[in-house]
């Protein structure tokens, strides 16, 4: 058969083609083909709320949802992850002999905790982060440790937080 034209369905597709918007959900979608079922069978004679109800359910594809807040387009974003900071540790001097005494300083760890500081994983010290979550000691860059290429790797790792990083002694 043939398609035969159809005043009201005609109109309703080229106000489709014409549109820039799409449907947001599941739940819009279901709503979205009972107005298009209604506006094909009765046309023109729905009342304007359909119309209403059919903005409320579209959004422009152009729109740009701000993280968290609920936009016209009906659409809704969770707040932006805030990703916690990551642990720092820093060494003073950065380079020297085995046997020498540095100075490990690290922040961003949790206020309080005690926190492991390893040379080449043998445990050097354990000291407890200050209520803003950082830390300062010294340490003996043991003589004996095998520091691969001339590279001690010192570790810091927070007991309850479990972040940690670490920080390299250049044997010279």
């Amino acid at each position: 058969m043939p398609y035969q034209s159809n005043k009201h369905g005609d109109n309703f597709m080229q106000n489709i083609f014409k549109s820039k918007t799409v449907v947001v959900g599941f739940g819009s979608l279901a709503v979205a083909g009972v107005i298009i079922t209604a506006l094909l069978l009765f046309g023109s004679s729905i009342p304007a709320a359909a119309s209403e109800v059919w903005s409320a359910i579209t959004a422009d594809v152009t729109d740009d949802p701000t993280p968290g807040t609920k936009e016209k387009s009906g659409g809704w974003a969770p707040p932006a992850f805030k990703q916690p900071a990551r642990a720092e540790v820093s060494l003073s001097p950065s380079s020297g002999p085995k046997g020498a005494r540095i100075k490990v300083s690290g922040r961003n760890f949790e206020p309080g905790e005690s926190v492991s500081i390893e040379v080449h994983m043998f445990e050097a010290a354990v000291v407890t982060a200050n209520s803003e979550g950082s830390f300062s000691t010294r340490i003996t860059i043991p003589p004996d440790t095998f520091c691969p290429q001339g590279q001690c790797t010192v570790t810091a790792s927070g007991n309850s937080s479990i972040k940690w990083n670490n920080a390299r002694y250049t044997i010279s």
